[in-house]
């Protein structure tokens, strides 16, 4: 349960997603970016954001995304298949292997802000740093949904607006990577 006490909303009685930030994960986020750069291998694209501190898990949250507004990514044949090497998120660092293609994601109407989640075999969770504008996210070896929802806890659909590999450039590669 949330504690927060600010910024949070219901999804179900039983979890309620804390969508402020705290300064300690702001730090740490600060803190994490060079590292990220170095994990990506480039300097000239965003990094990714998410990590443990500033995502909510979903899986114990008793509510499911309605399947007519999420956008479902087949899986990427390519993507390394192992996640963890002792602590490193090694899907998540593109120098050591980790995944590179993504998919771009935008709600019809992106001036509002909003938050992505995604439910893959086994992970079920949503980033807790507002988005405003298309999203960037990493496309691993299962099939994956992604949603989104609005501050208030409604879910709103989504979109597929591009695609992309991090360290090639692009039109999207300025956008945040959830």
């Amino acid at each position: 349960m949330c504690t927060c006490k600010k910024d949070c909303v219901p999804i179900k009685p039983v979890k309620r997603l804390c969508f402020s930030k705290s300064r300690w994960g702001n730090i740490l986020t600060w803190l994490m970016k060079p590292l990220m750069y170095l994990a990506a291998g480039t300097h000239k694209e965003a990094v990714q954001e998410t990590h443990f501190w500033n995502r909510e898990d979903l899986s114990e949250a008793g509510w499911l995304p309605d399947r007519s507004k999420v956008v479902k990514i087949p899986g990427n044949k390519k993507a390394f298949r192992k996640r963890w090497v002792g602590i490193l998120p090694i899907s998540h660092i593109p120098i050591l292997g980790g995944w590179r293609d993504y998919v771009v994601l935008a709600p019809p109407d992106s001036s509002r802000k909003w938050y992505v989640g995604w439910q893959c075999r086994g992970v079920f969770g949503i980033s807790t740093i507002p988005i405003r504008g298309p999203v960037r996210v990493l496309c691993g070896p299962e099939p994956c949904r992604f949603f989104a929802v609005t501050h208030n806890g409604l879910q709103i659909s989504l979109e597929k607006i591009g695609e992309g590999v991090i360290g090639q450039g692009g039109p999207f590669c300025h956008l945040p990577l959830r």
